[in-house]
């Protein structure tokens, strides 16, 4: 039986680094990072209008700094 892919256990990690967190995808929610409690989402494909706003916030993000995109529903 083939192994289901790792991508998304990676991508996991690799936020909870940026973050300065841990990946606890076992207590409900993704990556425990002090204030912060992060679902991380990874699939094939990403709405246009998300891609579009993030690409803005990189457009316009200053030297040395990390772009965030905050979704408000």
């Amino acid at each position: 039986m083939p192994r289901p892919p790792r991508t998304w256990k990676a991508v996991e990690r690799a936020v909870a680094r940026l973050l300065g967190g841990r990946r606890c995808h076992f207590e409900g929610k993704d990556v425990d990072a002090g204030r912060w409690s992060v679902e991380v989402k990874h699939g094939r494909q990403v709405p246009k209008t998300i891609i579009d706003w993030f690409e803005q916030a990189e457009r316009n993000t200053s030297e040395g700094k990390r772009p965030l995109l905050v979704l408000h529903p």
